[in-house]
């Protein structure tokens, strides 16, 4: 036998363990003729300490009995628990028993003795090729494994829900998801999603809007309410992609084909911003309402205007780091925000009493009052603790007042301070302690305070006049949307209606006439007209009035001229393989028009006496962005002198014009049989979308 060594095998070391010198010399030999290296083992104690030492060694070729205390076997256990290595047996020995033994170890092959070189060299290739499966089927394992570990951290950190979900039934999710529906996995998973809906009519909504969403652009997304375990509810925004299978990606996949494959899905907490945008109706609604304030109203209320909980810390901020107490109240001096940094003498003690509290209200409505130019600073009327304050306004109307104060400083009079005690009935000694703990500070450094105050009051009467312009402005817009809304619904109404009314006048003068001429003329009026009726409906329910499905458009127009023409002429089968295709609605409208006249054309020439036949109409997407669309029949062909490039007939005249208006080409062949072609180029396919 002539051996080529390979390449390859030159870079190969393989350990042969044979107890026989004469049989190791041979089988060496054999290898080495492989063009494989050989290091030679002559007992099973050998062997181990060779294959676990040697790095270099590739293989090994075990003899079963090695006629010593340690046998093949039980040396190829000894490699294997160290390190991976191919381990093909050689034996003399053929006892099912031995052979299941070896196949309990390792699985690379079993060779009998004197089977010549071809088996044992391709025993060898053949254990080299396992290994190199085995070791990527392993990598690839491992990569699967680190990916899934991988992303189950990602899952398990995300701050939305994630899962996976078919038939509208989720089949795993990840913490968060159970975390915002309240429930167990037990309790939701592989359950249907309908225990998460308000209504029948919320879910079939959501499904609706998600499924559809995610056919037409490949991602879905909804905003709705999930009802909790807890019976409350959480605002979330739904997002869902479909996860198609591999013969799945070559087509463009329908909602029905979405809802029942796999999809992922996520779901966000958007229970935050619904809020604020309830409030913010809430605020536009108290201002703009039917009878609602002017800017000089008497109904316009600070808490119309402003986020209370914002306003709150805006005051809270300004009060701990001035170090005065702060609140603000409307313009008559009730209180609107809580008290920030209220002593315990103004706030437990003078405000405790009635006639105290009173004198408080009276007090804060006179320093707050309007004044143009800057803060009022004076000696509070309930107590006499220094104080100040600024109005706030929305035009000329004064809405609330920014009281601080409730310090000492030098010029103070104590004494006249302590005997209000006695004027509101306070306990004198509790009254005098508290005062002790008012907080001292300069009349500059107020001064000081009172002019930012006055700053930051007078950037709220502005931002409140711009709330208030702003949420007028939304409330006018959004009725000029509601009524050109309305408008555009009593057009469709009216067009919808206009089209009805001609299509009856066709028919009821059809059915009068008792000429077949008339009749046949007046049933492709009503033809065309349909064609056109049927585009503006598919137009008004439509998300993007200037696009249309162009597949769903024209096999409605097949499906019109079939119920109109062919049980008259005996076309048995109609058949339509149409691509899905979205086209500008300026081109569809030709294009229906064309496919309506090639049908009558066929239908009126291919099928004399009614002998029957077949009609295909065909809508291709070409690689180059080119659009066909054919129509052909196996009926007798055109009359010899018909020629579809020259007739005078309305049909053809209609089609070239038609064609010449969108820029196509027209091409046609006669038979038996006849086959008509309307090609519009990419570059012509793009300027319709762009023409207005």
């Amino acid at each position: 036998m002539d051996i080529t060594p390979d390449a390859d095998r030159a870079k190969m070391t393989i350990l042969l363990v044979e107890d026989s010198a004469v049989i190791a010399l041979v089988e060496q030999r054999q290898l080495e003729g492989f063009g494989y290296k050989v290091e030679l083992a002559a007992t099973g104690e050998e062997a181990v300490a060779i294959g676990i030492g040697r790095a270099d060694i590739d293989l090994v070729l075990m003899d079963v009995d090695l006629g010593a205390a340690m046998d093949g076997v039980r040396a190829a256990e000894l490699i294997l628990e160290k390190r991976e290595l191919p381990i093909v047996f050689i034996s003399s020995h053929t006892e099912q028993a031995i052979v299941e033994r070896t196949e309990r170890v390792t699985s690379y092959g079993f060779v009998l003795k004197n089977s010549g070189p071809t088996v044992l060299e391709a025993s060898l290739k053949m254990a080299f090729r396992l290994h190199d499966a085995y070791h990527a089927i392993e990598s690839r394992e491992r990569s699967l494994a680190e990916s899934a570990a991988r992303m189950e951290s990602t899952l398990a950190a995300a701050p939305v829900g994630i899962g996976t979900i078919r038939d509208r039934t989720v089949l795993d999710a990840n913490e968060r998801y159970l975390q915002l529906t309240g429930f167990e996995p037990g309790e939701q998973l592989g359950k249907p999603t309908r225990m998460l809906f308000e209504s029948e009519e919320e879910y079939l909504r959501v499904g609706e809007v998600l499924y559809s969403g995610c056919a037409e652009t490949g991602v879905g997304e909804v905003e709705t309410r999930y009802r909790r375990r807890d019976g409350s509810f959480v605002d979330v925004l739904i997002r869902l992609a479909a996860f198609p299978s591999s013969a799945q990606r070559r087509i463009k996949l329908t909602k029905d084909d979405i809802i029942h494959n796999l999809a992922t899905f996520s779901v966000l907490d958007i229970s935050d911003r619904k809020r604020a945008e309830r409030a913010m109706e809430s605020r536009v609604l108290a201002l703009t309402e039917p009878g609602g304030p002017s800017l000089t109203g008497e109904e316009l209320r600070f808490e119309a205007l402003f986020d209370l909980d914002e306003i709150q810390q805006i005051q809270d901020a300004f009060s701990s780091a001035t170090g005065v107490a702060s609140i603000i109240t409307d313009a008559d001096g009730r209180p609107i925000t809580k008290p920030s940094n209220f002593t315990r003498l103004c706030d437990s003690i003078i405000r405790g009493t009635d006639i105290g509290c009173a004198n408080c209200m009276h007090s804060d409505a006179m320093l707050g009052r309007m004044n143009p130019d800057g803060p009022l600073m004076a000696s509070c009327l309930s107590g006499g603790l220094l104080d100040g304050g600024a109005g706030i306004s929305v035009g000329d109307k004064h809405i609330a007042n920014w009281l601080i104060g409730q310090v000492v400083d030098d010029d103070t009079d104590f004494n006249a301070i302590k005997s209000y005690a006695a004027l509101i009935g306070a306990d004198q000694a509790d009254f005098d302690a508290a005062l002790a703990e008012v907080p001292r500070m300069s009349g500059e450094t107020f001064s000081k305070v009172c002019n930012a105050l006055f700053v930051i009051a007078r950037q709220l009467s502005t931002l409140a006049y711009r709330n208030v312009q702003q949420a007028r402005a939304i409330v006018e817009r959004n009725k000029a949307e509601e009524e050109k809304d309305a408008l555009y619904r009593e057009l469709k109404h009216r067009i919808k209606n206009g089209m009805a009314l001609m299509m009856g006048l066709v028919d009821l003068e059809a059915g009068r006439s008792k000429e077949a001429a008339v009749h046949k003329a007046l049933s492709a009026t009503r033809a065309r007209i349909e064609s056109l009726a049927t585009l503006y409906d598919l137009l008004s329910g439509s998300a993007n009035p200037n696009e249309i499905r162009l597949d769903e458009y024209l096999g409605r127009i097949a499906e019109v001229v079939e119920s109109t023409f062919a049980e008259a002429v005996g076309v048995t089968e109609f058949r339509l393989d149409m691509e899905r295709y979205t086209i500008s609605a300026r081109a569809a409208a030709p294009l229906a028009l064309v496919l309506m006249e090639l049908l009558t054309n066929s239908l009126k020439y291919a099928f004399p006496e009614g002998r029957g036949g077949i009609v295909s109409v065909a809508l291709k997407g070409e690689t180059d962005g080119a659009l066909s669309l054919s129509v052909q029949d196996d009926g007798v062909g055109l009359p010899a002198d018909f020629d579809p490039r020259t007739s005078k007939g309305l049909g053809m005249e209609l089609i070239r014009m038609l064609v010449l208006q969108l820029g196509g080409e027209l091409s046609f062949r006669s038979g038996p049989g006849t086959r008509f072609e309307v090609r519009l180029s990419a570059e012509r396919i793009r300027f319709l979308a762009q023409a207005r």
